[in-house]
């Protein structure tokens, strides 16, 4: 593992402390910290005065006992100062209030004012550790949301950005109008300046605003990652979010322009699944596969007490390590005497070393027992990619954006059960296909011309593209297309698409299948997940072959007895597409199919779902997240390296929380 650590606000702490701390992480095994991103205040307490003292101070304790730091640029939280007496800086929202003293992420991103006092502050803090042994790494920002815990920005400087980026893209205002169907509800729009947010009622026009916001606040952030590399060209820099549709901002390509990603991950016992696919995901956000960081996970499960807390925190750890993470900092290290005092910490508010503290150094002592090479390891190898549209996710505020989680997930959810742990694709032309046999596309719906030559060129080569629903049938502006879709690529799937409707899930079909729960103990599931089947909708669409075949019907809906699923040869490979979005059961009867027709093997038998199977390199996972012991599949070819299953009569027994890892024995 290349770095151990946790997030520090020695600025919460008295100095006598401090050394202290360091000596406590140093016997932890920690080797690194983050730090410093809302400490804008006590850097600027007062506007053009900078005080990096203490910090100093601090990072110097901390090369002392040999930890690093990743340092973060203070921005998600202004001083006071600046809120008082440049209240331009602060976000306005629809209701003419702007957010309170105590929120964070209050600031507008396009105020000129605020850009001047973040770019400055960034850059005295380059100047002043540039220099300093410790620093190695800095973190932008913090979990960075357009809309996050304090609302839309609607103020002028924003709407006039706004303005100027909708007459650079349409050119006048009646392409404009053309393109939102302005004139429904008399909307149309005489002039540039009669355009302004918020826009209720109108999803589409409030995606355009997202969309020119997230330009803001990537541009913003970007540059400082820019004032950084200025000074110290080695240190890497990256950013932390939370989620994959979370925030609305573009992360592929924030990460792709960063070269490196980190997310944060706050496992319960209820939502593993999620972030199965959550850490699948970041491996490839970059728009490469590699390695990444989990800058905050909880020292411990926040919303239950397990009986050992050991057990509950093992599994999660290892299935970030066996999925790619290469380095993992827990938040925080001494839990709060006020503020988010409940949150999980390494230490309680005492600072005496406790039950999260002796856990996590049984875990560090287990992973340095383990071979050498093991950190080293290559990532995991698989046939099977999932496309990721970004614009899909982001910007369709609430139905589409979970319907592309869900969607996803259920199909993680099936690969995962079958052993089979796909990569990400960022939605983009610089993806590569030619690695993966299959390659899913949930929710693919604009796509541009050279991608579709590149999917084109992919079957024609032989691979099996599987499209979910919506493919395609928006222009690049966001607008509906007025043809049949998929647009341009009717040909390789053999069929043209002209309608669809929203379906509540109350609605079964045969083919879809029904999500059972029953066979799942409680603590293992998430209904959000799976998609909260009250209150998720699903789409459904009505498919009219040309020259594929349909491998199942609908038997339910008012398209009932139209193609479900269907199969179209295209060179030397194969397109299938789905017509919905199935439930769990559906997902998976649909993906066995899909393998089967593309000549994957399935394996005998199905992984629980609270299981994971990983290889990677000579080494291979078995991970156990639930509280009940779980047989799975006998695999007795290696050494055991971690772990003590019992075998007997073809199955292994996993104890519950184990991780089982096995070294392989070489092949002659």
């Amino acid at each position: 593992m290349k770095y151990f650590g946790c997030a520090y606000y020695p600025e919460a702490w008295e100095k006598e402390r401090w050394e202290t701390d360091f000596r406590l992480m140093r016997d932890l095994g920690f080797n690194m910290i983050r730090l410093g991103e809302f400490n804008w205040g006590k850097f600027e307490p007062e506007e053009g005065v900078f005080h990096f003292d203490d910090y100093r101070e601090v990072l110097d304790l901390a090369h002392k006992y040999g930890i690093r730091a990743m340092l973060c640029t203070p921005t998600a939280a202004v001083p006071r100062w600046m809120a008082a007496h440049y209240p331009e800086t602060q976000k306005l929202r629809a209701d003419g209030t702007r957010p309170e003293n105590d929120a964070r992420q209050s600031y507008c991103p396009s105020s000129a004012k605020f850009r001047f006092f973040a770019d400055r502050i960034v850059s005295e803090m380059a100047r002043a550790f540039r220099d300093h042994p410790a620093v190695v790494m800095w973190q932008l920002d913090n979990e960075l949301g357009i809309e996050a815990a304090t609302g839309l920005c609607v103020c002028a400087s924003c709407t006039k950005r706004f303005q100027d980026a909708m007459r650079k893209k349409y050119q006048t205002p009646a392409a404009f109008n053309r393109a939102w169907n302005g004139a429904f509800w008399s909307g149309d729009f005489n002039s540039w300046e009669d355009l302004k947010p918020p826009f209720r009622f109108r999803r589409g026009w409030k995606n355009e605003y997202l969309r020119v916001q997230d330009e803001s606040f990537r541009e913003l952030i970007l540059r400082h990652a820019e004032i950084l590399k200025r000074e110290n060209p080695d240190w890497v820099i990256t950013t932390n979010n939370p989620g994959m549709t979370y925030s609305e901002i573009r992360l592929d390509r924030l990460f792709s322009r960063l070269g490196y990603a980190a997310c944060d991950t706050y496992v319960a016992s209820d939502n593993i699944f999620r972030f199965r696919t959550f850490w699948d995901f970041y491996r490839g956000i970059t728009g490469k596969q590699q390695k990444f960081m989990v800058a905050e996970t909880g020292a411990f499960n926040q919303v239950s007490t397990e009986v050992d807390s050991y057990d509950a925190l093992k599994p999660w750890f290892w299935e970030m390590i066996a999925r790619g993470a290469e380095s993992v900092l827990y938040f925080r290290w001494r839990q709060s005497v006020m503020g988010e005092e409940t949150h999980p910490a390494v230490l309680p508010w005492s600072g005496r070393p406790g039950t999260a503290y002796r856990t996590i150094r049984r875990i560090r002592e287990e992973f340095d027992a383990l071979p050498e090479d093991l950190p080293e390891l290559p990532l995991p190898g698989t046939e099977i990619a999932i496309v990721h549209d970004a614009a899909s996710g982001q910007y369709h505020v609430s139905r589409k954006s979970d319907a592309l989680y869900v969607a996803t997930n259920r199909i993680h959810l099936t690969l995962t059960a079958l052993g089979k742990n796909p990569d990400f694709l960022m939605l983009d032309e610089q993806m590569a296909l030619s690695p993966y046999r299959i390659v899913f596309l949930p929710l693919c719906e604009r796509v541009s011309p050279q991608i579709i030559e590149k999917w084109k060129a992919y079957v024609r080569n032989g691979g099996c593209l599987v499209a979910m629903t919506r493919l395609n049938l928006m222009e690049e502006s966001g607008i509906y297309c007025r043809e049949p879709y998929p647009c341009g690529m009717t040909d390789l799937f053999g069929l043209e698409i002209d309608e669809n409707r929203e379906l509540l899930n109350s609605q079964t079909d045969a083919n879809m299948g029904v999500f059972d729960i029953s066979s799942l103990p409680k603590t293992s599931v998430s209904l959000h997940l799976f998609g909260g089947e009250a209150k998720a909708e699903r789409y459904v669409e009505h498919l009219l072959p040309t020259t594929c075949s349909v491998l199942a019907p609908l038997s339910s809906t008012c398209f009932a007895g139209a193609p479900l699923m269907t199969r179209n040869a295209y060179g030397k490979g194969t397109a299938f597409y789905i017509s919905t979005f199935p439930d769990v059961a559906g997902t998976r009867k649909l993906v066995r199919r899909v393998l089967e027709e593309c000549g994957i093997p399935l394996p005998a038998a199905e992984l629980p779902p609270e299981i994971s199977r990983i290889e990677r390199g000579r080494y291979l996972f078995y991970i156990n997240s639930s509280p009940r012991e779980i047989s799975v599949p006998e695999e007795r070819n290696g050494s055991v390296v971690l772990g003590s299953p019992e075998y007997g009569e073809g199955i292994m027994k996993l104890k519950p929380y184990e991780v089982l890892i096995v070294r392989k024995q070489q092949e002659e």
